[in-house]
């Protein structure tokens, strides 16, 4: 099953993300971006199976329209529930539009054939969950990780890797869902010559999430997706201001400024990407995933990582595990703490200690997926009685010039022994083993990236169950800016892991 829509279409403005997936359902995000752009009267969306068979259809005028931005009136999205679908069933959505009649809005027919005229708009596909994991005979289930795209000369080289892999891999590397798991949108970039009108500020933001959203629709379109916010869909280090000396964030320093950027900021977060406090998967008896928001409500006085009762709900998803976990967060567990100008999960450490405590309460093994440090890892250490992986997929696109001289990273060579802090009930710090990590990068006449950098890249997730071994999980990373003849993007690095 293949996307068609071009590029320069997506120039219209209208944008497609799928969320929220279970074994019979998904929802359809739909809605334009752009400032500039108005509602279509005659949108007709369609549903089709994969013999390209219509399912449903849903005609604009039962469509409920809604603004993604309170501080302006500019934009639109609506959020559609599509039931009574098969699981582990790939779909097609497709919206289109009639041609009519700017004087009397009737419907333009071919003249060869009679039909109403159509054009389509855009399209995408979404699969539903199945409902149990398949075992290592069969497809696996396909998750795709990526994290931190900057626009700028990005070229919508992100995106083209990702339709390139499902059109011209084998259906195990299409995801079923992706996690993008921060950083989808650098709000702080360009903030300095900011207007201080609220308006004007929440526009700014809606038209940086239009560009995001362009940059990111390959990976909107091929599947479900699971967002997690990170700093820069609010600024660096996000919610800290007090120790941020930085002098692009300058006009934050403005707290009414600061409040309208922030509002602003988080209706991108709930409405645009969809970020929920926490998110619980259970495919069967076999697997479960636990999607955790750790930034959007993260507070410094008193040092939390979230709301409590969202954060208890991580806990008690941890402590009552009867299968191994997958736990996707925007920060890594593997790291030292972090500085004034950038936190990292142990200078948390209340809740860093009372996470770590129960991801080891049940001994099943625990995946973690995350982004952030741009650098990509696999790596192994001990937990209690338990393993734990953490698989690491950032950038997707670095970020260019002087700013990028801050942010680019490469893996560590030496990785602190794991946990960084004493954790009441576990016993010390164990070692830290690299199971794979993607290659760097250095081109001294490329003066867009200044330092040597991770070269970009997302990461495909195939998990199977095994007889006896525990749950398979075939790991590949795959570049973004490098492809085979085939036109399918470079396979990076490969490995395996089972989690029991």
């Amino acid at each position: 099953m293949r996307n068609n829509y071009s590029v320069e279409g997506l120039e219209a403005g209208w944008n497609l993300a799928f969320f929220d997936p279970t074994t019979t359902s998904f929802k359809v995000w739909l809605g334009v971006l752009k400032t500039n752009r108005k509602k279509k009267d005659n949108l007709l969306i369609e549903i089709l199976d994969t013999e390209g068979k219509l399912i449903q259809s849903i005609s604009s005028g039962t469509i409920q329209w809604r603004r993604p931005f309170q501080g302006h009136e500019r934009g639109f999205y609506s959020l559609l529930t599509i039931n009574d679908l098969t699981p582990n069933t790939r779909y097609q959505v497709r919206v289109t539009e009639a041609f009519t009649q700017p004087d009397s809005n009737a419907p333009i027919t071919d003249p060869g054939s009679g039909e109403p005229m159509v054009d389509t708009l855009i399209d995408g596909q979404c699969k539903t969950l199945p409902v149990s994991l398949p075992n290592n005979a069969e497809t696996p289930f396909c998750v795709l990780l990526g994290s931190c795209l900057s626009q700028k000369y990005d070229g919508h080289s992100a995106s083209n890797a990702v339709h390139a892999l499902c059109d011209k891999e084998s259906e195990k590397y299409h995801p079923d869902i992706s996690v993008l798991a921060g950083d989808q949108v650098y709000l702080d970039l360009g903030i300095r010559g900011i207007s201080t009108i609220p308006e004007e500020i929440s526009e700014y933001v809606g038209e940086k999430y239009a560009e995001a959203w362009m940059s990111l629709e390959g990976f909107l379109r091929n599947s479900a997706c699971v967002n997690l916010a990170d700093d820069h869909e609010f600024w660096n280090n996000y919610p800290d201001f007090s120790t941020n000396e930085a002098v692009y964030l300058y006009p934050l320093r403005d707290k009414q400024v600061r409040s309208a950027f922030t509002a602003a900021a988080l209706d991108g977060v709930r409405n645009v990407q969809q970020v929920k406090p926490v998110r619980i998967i259970k495919l069967g008896n076999d697997l479960s995933f636990c999607f955790a928001d750790m930034r959007s409500d993260r507070t410094i006085k008193p040092r939390k990582l979230m709301n409590e009762d969202h954060f208890s709900e991580v806990l008690n998803w941890a402590e009552h595990l009867t299968t191994p976990g997958v736990l996707a967060i925007p920060q890594a567990l593997f790291v030292e703490k972090g500085n004034g100008f950038d936190y990292n999960l142990p200078n948390f450490k209340d809740d860093y200690s009372r996470l770590l405590a129960a991801l080891a309460k049940t001994g099943n093994d625990i995946l973690i997926l995350t982004g952030d440090v741009h650098y990509g890892r696999v790596a192994k250490s001990k937990l209690g009685n338990a393993n734990i992986y953490e698989v690491i997929a950032s950038p997707l696109s670095n970020i260019p010039g002087f700013s990028g001289t801050l942010a680019t990273a490469t893996p560590p060579t030496e990785i602190p022994r794991f946990p960084q802090i004493s954790v009441p009930g576990l016993p010390g710090k164990s070692k830290v083993t690299t199971i794979a990590e993607i290659e760097e990068v250095s081109d001294p006449l490329d003066f867009r990236y200044p330092d040597t950098r991770t070269r970009e890249h997302f990461a495909t997730l195939g998990f199977s169950k095994t007889e006896g071994a525990g749950i398979q999980v075939d790991i590949n990373y795959w570049a973004v800016r490098k492809f085979y003849k085939s036109g399918s993007p470079k396979k990076l690095e490969s490995c395996t892991i089972y989690l029991k």
